[in-house]
């Protein structure tokens, strides 16, 4: 997962200048939390307990985190998990253009 991340913050996020800070500091919170994990072990029961966590813990201004930025840090994983599918799916096109044009 952290690879994920890493790769999503170096292609995407410079295409992304508006909000480019705050999803990259979003995401290093998930990679800090996710890294060990690959992508196929992470399920929807961990998300909800990380975003429990993300909820209870001190900000950077040791206030509490409100729900509304708990629901832009998963948005902003969200988005590191759609990319890869997209690709695939293009792909998948691809691949099925080819067969049908042969």
């Amino acid at each position: 997962m952290g690879r994920a991340i890493d790769r999503y913050i170096e292609t995407v996020l410079p295409k992304k200048p508006k909000n480019a800070h705050n999803v990259k500091q979003h995401l290093l919170w998930w990679k800090k939390q996710l890294k060990p994990l690959t992508l196929d072990a992470i399920k929807p029961s961990l998300i909800a307990e990380k975003r429990d966590l993300l909820l209870v813990e001190p900000n950077s201004q040791g206030k509490k985190r409100c729900s509304t930025t708990a629901v832009r840090y998963l948005s902003s994983l969200s988005h590191v998990f759609t990319i890869p599918l997209i690709s695939f799916q293009m792909e998948m096109i691809k691949l099925w253009l080819f067969l049908v044009m042969r």
